[in-house]
């Protein structure tokens, strides 16, 4: 669950990351 949790929150900031850059 943890690796899970963490390979999601991984991916969540690359999308926040991409979203920041977009702006």
């Amino acid at each position: 669950v943890l690796r899970k949790l963490q390979l999601s929150n991984r991916h969540e900031l690359t999308r926040w990351a991409t979203a920041r850059r977009l702006v």
